[in-house]
């Protein structure tokens, strides 16, 4: 029996399991980005690059004219940086030059760590932010520009927030039964702590006077600057929160004693909600009772 003219016969060595590297080039495929349906899948990186080298170019031009001269190259810095990033964004924005994520390893990292490539943007910006904060702030006890100092310092924080942020708020609702013992909790902590400050203990230590008189000089305009320490190498944060209640009561003991008080009721009901959910209701109280 002949065979047709047009039929061939393969013949041995020509077959694709003959040939293992004819798949070795087809291309791998890539890893899908995280999807979710929060508000962080629909933040856009575009969007973010914008406002942040936005930020950045007019908090460096601000620093120019104010920072000593011979640290100013720094702001210059934040300047380039400020004018780059909004140049990247605004191309971004108009010829999608930076598409989303497509290398397997960033995005396998993204997935990992379940954030989305804006959220890994603000992530990136949030410590030259605090950078700003730094500079504009200074080492001294009078800030160089309080105003993009705390701006700067806040938006370094919101960036984290957003950063890090899953996108779900917790489903959680207050209820009597958790509120009740909370509000009991911090009147009880609150009494214990501020009933007769002025007389209990009834010496003034030297410790007490010197933050006293730290938080005085704020109230008379002396010292501005939070980002530095103060007395005995102390964060000065604590001496500014400590000026609010100088400022209303006076240079009195009461004044220097209340804002610790306070702090320490807070403290009580904090540990209150973080024991609940792990040790039950009854461990809770227990806990914040005797704290």
């Amino acid at each position: 029996m002949s065979l047709p003219a047009s039929t061939s016969i393969p013949q041995s060595g020509t077959g694709p399991a003959d040939h293992p590297r004819a798949t070795s080039t087809q291309p791998q495929p890539e890893v899908a980005p995280l999807e979710t349906s929060t508000w962080a899948q629909r933040l856009k990186p575009e969007a973010v690059l914008v406002a942040g080298g936005l930020l950045l170019t007019l908090f460096g031009q601000v620093l120019v004219q104010e920072v000593p001269a011979q640290t100013s190259r720094n702001s210059f810095l934040l300047l380039g940086i400020g004018l780059g990033l909004l140049f990247a964004g605004a191309l971004h924005a108009e010829a999608r030059l930076l598409p989303a994520v497509r290398w397997n390893a960033l995005t396998r990292l993204l997935n990992w760590l379940r954030i989305t490539s804006a959220q890994a943007i603000c992530l990136l910006l949030a410590p030259a932010f605090a950078f700003v904060a730094s500079e504009a702030a200074g080492v001294l006890g009078k800030m160089v520009n309080p105003v993009v100092a705390m701006l700067a310092w806040a938006f370094s924080i919101l960036l984290v927030v957003i950063g890090g942020w899953s996108g779900h708020l917790p489903s959680w609702k207050p209820t009597w039964k958790i509120m009740g013992p909370a509000l009991a909790l911090f009147a009880g902590a609150v009494l214990i702590r501020g009933i007769q400050t002025a007389t209990i203990p009834i010496v003034l230590s030297g410790d007490e006077g010197s933050a006293g008189w730290n938080a005085f000089e704020w109230v008379q305009g002396k010292v501005n600057n939070p980002f530095i320490v103060g007395w005995y190498s102390f964060p000065s944060f604590y001496f500014m929160l400590l000026s609010f209640s100088v400022r209303f009561l006076g240079t009195t003991a009461e004044a220097i004693r209340l804002t610790s008080a306070f702090a320490g009721a807070l403290t009580v009901v904090a540990l209150y909600f973080v024991a609940r959910p792990w040790l039950g209701q009854r461990a809770a109280l227990m806990a914040s009772a005797f704290l």
